[in-house]
């Protein structure tokens, strides 16, 4: 029998992968590759997990469905919110400063102790929404919807609500500021005790707004509709309310001393105990207003009408009354001494127990 002996057959290299294998592997990887570079663009990146108390600075939540989601102490700083829904969401004291929110839905939202400072909030819905004690200093809230909002305590100092609609919505001891609030729309607002001195609120509709207590000196009221409104012991003192309408509006006891309400409508206005000192009214309506006790020595009334009007006790000592219309006027009690009274309509008024201006007595 014969043996037959088997060779193994000789490598001298490594092996080597068939051509086609090679193609396939390389296709299959570039295609990995691909997938990988375009889910990295379109992906927020790993640490964007929207949750609480997480780093999310600079994220992309752009048109995020995130109703109902809880981001409270989260840092969302400089992160693009822009038209994401985030109604009923919690974002109790998170970070948003810098924040683009532009159009985001925030209706029914906590953001109460949240940090809005610089953040671009404009038009973005917060119908409901809690921002009690929200640093919003300096945020853009051009054409914001804030109906129904709660935002006491919040700082608003220097924000920019420009044609914002915060119907109804509270402002109690919040600070506004230097806000610019001009032609927006802030009927039933209430901003009893709030700050809002050097603001400007000109063009803006408040009828039957709350500012009783409120603080608005040198704010500017020009062009204003606030009938109805409650200004009752309102600090409103070097203000601007020229060519305002007042009708209807309670200001008893409020401070409006070296104001300028020319060419302004006051019509059945309560200005009982207000301080007017000093202030501008010429060609202002104020009939069938009452003015109580007012004090408006220094005043100017030059060209005013206040026919009808319930002036008794009133002081003008000092005021210029040219050409002003007090026709059926109650002035009973009231003081002219050194009073400028030339011109001035006394026809039917009530003069008993008046100081005239040479100091006699009617």
């Amino acid at each position: 029998m014969v043996a037959v002996r088997l060779r193994r057959p000789t490598v001298t290299g490594a092996m080597k992968t068939p051509k086609p294998v090679v193609l396939l592997l390389s296709a299959a990887l570039l295609a990995l590759s691909a997938g990988c570079t375009e889910a990295a663009r379109t992906a927020p990146p790993g640490k964007c997990v929207p949750a609480p108390n997480e780093d999310l600075r600079g994220c992309d939540f752009s048109k995020a469905r995130l109703s109902g989601a809880d981001l409270s102490n989260a840092d969302l700083s400089g992160a693009n919110l822009s038209g994401a829904n985030l109604s009923g969401a919690s974002l109790v004291n998170a970070n948003l400063s810098g924040a683009n929110m532009y159009y985001a839905s925030l209706l029914g939202a906590n953001l109460s102790g949240a940090n809005l400072s610089n953040s671009d909030l404009s038009k973005a819905y917060f119908f409901g929404a809690n921002l009690v004690k929200a640093s919003l200093v300096a945020a853009n809230l051009y054409e914001a919807n804030l109906t129904d909002a709660d935002l006491s305590y919040a700082n608003l100092s220097g924000a920019n609500l420009i044609h914002a609609k915060p119907v109804n919505a509270v402002f109690v001891y919040a600070d506004l500021s230097y806000a610019d609030l001009e032609g927006s729309f802030l009927a039933k607002a209430d901003f009893s005790f709030a700050d809002l001195s050097h603001a400007d609120l000109s063009k803006s509709a408040m009828i039957g707004s709350n500012f009783s207590d409120a603080t608005l000196v040198s704010a500017d009221l020009s062009d204003t509709v606030l009938t109805g409104a409650k200004l009752v012991n309102a600090d409103l003192s070097g203000a601007i309310l020229s060519a305002g309408n007042f009708s209807f509006a309670d200001l008893s006891g409020a401070n409006l001393s070296g104001t300028k309400l020319t060419v302004s409508k006051a019509t059945n206005a309560d200005l009982s105990g207000a301080n007017l000192s000093g202030a501008v009214l010429i060609k202002t309506d104020l009939t069938d207003a009452k003015l109580v006790g007012a004090n408006l020595s220094g005043t100017n009334l030059t060209d005013a009408k206040l026919v009808g009007a319930n002036l008794s006790d009133a002081d003008f000592s000092g005021a210029q009354l040219l050409w002003t219309k007090l026709t059926k006027s109650v002035l009973r009690g009231a003081n002219f001494s050194n009073a400028n009274l030339f011109g001035v309509d006394l026809t039917e008024a009530d003069l008993s127990g008046a100081v005239m201006p040479d100091a006699s007595r009617n």
